[in-house]
């Protein structure tokens, strides 16, 4: 059985994303099942980092989310629009969601979440917390009889490298940003 995806946004993220799929050494036989049906892109002209047939590539995203062949949607746009509308949409049309959207999380995380229940399919996105560091699934799992109502707090990767820095060296948060953003660890 083969699993189909659908990815939208293809920069630092999208493309590592992209990388891991098309590298099948190692993997686990599951995880080889996995397709990419289409990429979404705001750009099809731009230079990519990964190789991708033509007929993969689009600018359609909304094509994507509505595609019914594709039963998993990988979020990495980034922002909150258009990748909110695309999210609630891709969920009305039956698809799962893997979002590392720090952004449409903290700001729509309920509506998305109520749509989702609502649809009976999952939201993960725990590659929208430290960096993919697991702390969503073991919250979940491990901490699952206790009653723990919130839990609120910043656990990002790129929140903490630039306050560590920032702390430590005394700089300013404009230029640690920037060298955040040339090593690939904060997004444009």
């Amino acid at each position: 059985m083969v699993v189909k995806i659908g990815i939208l946004g293809l920069g630092t993220v999208g493309t590592g994303t992209v990388q891991i799929l098309q590298d099948l050494v190692g993997r686990h036989h599951l995880l080889q099942a996995i397709e990419i049906q289409r990429v979404g892109v705001r750009s099809i002209d731009k230079p990519r980092a990964v190789e991708l047939h033509p007929d993969l590539v689009t600018t359609d995203l909304h094509s994507i989310v509505t595609d019914p062949e594709i039963e998993i949607i990988v979020e990495v746009l980034g922002g909150i629009e258009p990748a909110r509308s695309l999210i609630l949409t891709a969920i009305e049309h039956g698809k799962h969601i893997v979002t590392a959207n720090k952004a449409v999380i903290a700001r729509f995380g309920d509506e998305i979440f109520t749509a989702a229940n609502q649809a009976g399919v999952y939201v993960m996105l725990e590659a929208a917390v430290g960096g993919g560091i697991p702390v969503i699934q073991p919250l979940k799992q491990s901490l699952g009889v206790n009653r723990i109502q919130r839990v609120t707090g910043i656990i990002n990767g790129t929140t903490n490298y630039i306050l560590t820095r920032m702390t430590v060296e005394g700089g300013e948060f404009a230029d640690i940003l920037a060298d955040a953003q040339k090593l690939g660890y904060a997004e444009a």
